[in-house]
């Protein structure tokens, strides 16, 4: 018995084999496309945020070291203070004396933002030869804010055809003035031992973090009560031979110094910090009084929030190992 033989082999047609018709392809490149849409969007995406998380996280790694420096060379600020007579003539009895100065407030520094402060502490730092590997040896330090454009930038950048924007930025600065030009020992008095050294066309500063806008000091005695109800604290701020005794912060440092510092991310910067005048992300009425202190931070917690500005809040208190303290 033959077998059947397939109704489609009669005849002895050949098979023809079956093909995509036009409407199919089109159908397919449009799925195709829809595919790579998406997955080029969702790499956008992460792409984006990669960058904002990594700008975000450099930017406070930034604000921390800046933050452990403040407190550590604050820290090592000394007074080298002593007692002597009133008067070599007609002495009548003894005081604190000292050649050195802490001064820490609201209005140190031209376009300072926020609080300042300067001191000498002993970091044997000079930029002559002659002084190298002399460890002990003092040094004018001090801290503060300022907004400035970026100085840093080569020149020639500006001669090109599509030059960059100027970046504006609340940047900390560094004073640090080499020990060989230490001057607080000329001045016995007043605070032109570092603001003529500011004012100089080569002043001894340097950025050490940017996105800083605020930085806070409260001078506190070892039982962590605040030394000054505005922020001011100088250690020259009483004259011998006023009436009256001489005032505990007379040429003393304080025990304690509570440090608290703001830092925001570098896109909110990016989006606020568009020109030469700074942005208004402090009210200029907080951190006036170290009794609100709690109530000022919250408020600016606040309006950083709502501004939708990440920020980051540096805080502790830091105990000045060379301060003895007398009342």
């Amino acid at each position: 018995m033959k077998p059947a033989i397939p109704q489609r082999l009669r005849g002895g047609g050949a098979v023809k084999p079956s093909a995509f018709t036009i409407v199919e392809l089109l159908v397919a490149s449009a799925v195709l496309i829809i595919i790579l849409g998406v997955i080029f969007s969702i790499t956008q995406q992460t792409s984006a945020a990669w960058k904002s998380a990594s700008s975000k996280i450099e930017t406070f790694q930034r604000a921390r070291a800046a933050f452990e420096a403040i407190t550590q060379t604050l820290g090592e600020a000394t007074l080298f203070n002593y007692y002597d007579y009133d008067s070599f003539e007609k002495p009548k009895r003894y005081y604190r004396k000292s050649d050195l100065h802490f001064i820490s407030g609201k209005s140190l520094v031209p376009a300072q933002l926020t609080h300042a402060v300067f001191f000498q502490t002993p970091t044997g730092y000079s930029d002559s030869a002659n002084y190298q590997g002399l460890e002990a040896l003092l040094n004018a330090c001090g801290f503060f804010i300022t907004y400035s454009v970026d100085d840093s930038r080569p020149d020639f950048l500006a001669s090109l055809p599509n030059k960059p924007k100027d970046k504006y930025r609340f940047r900390l600065m560094e004073f640090l003035q080499p020990s060989q030009n230490l001057a607080v020992y000329a001045d016995s008095s007043g605070t032109d031992w570092f603001t003529v050294a500011l004012a100089s066309s080569a002043p001894p500063v340097r950025q050490i973090a940017d996105n800083v806008i605020a930085l806070v000091l409260i001078p506190r005695t070892s039982q962590g009560v605040e030394l000054t109800s505005d922020y001011e604290y100088d250690s020259r701020s009483w004259t011998p031979g006023t009436a009256g005794l001489q005032p505990a912060t007379s040429n003393q440092l304080p025990p304690l110094v509570e440090v608290v510092m703001v830092a925001i991310d570098e896109p909110s910067a990016a989006r606020w910090c568009t020109g030469p005048s700074a942005p208004p992300l402090v009210s200029d009425t907080l951190f006036r009084r170290p009794s609100s202190l709690e109530i000022d931070l919250d408020t600016l917690a606040g309006s950083l929030t709502e501004k939708r500005i990440t920020y980051r809040i540096f805080r502790t208190t830091v105990a000045l190992r060379n301060a003895k303290w007398s009342s």
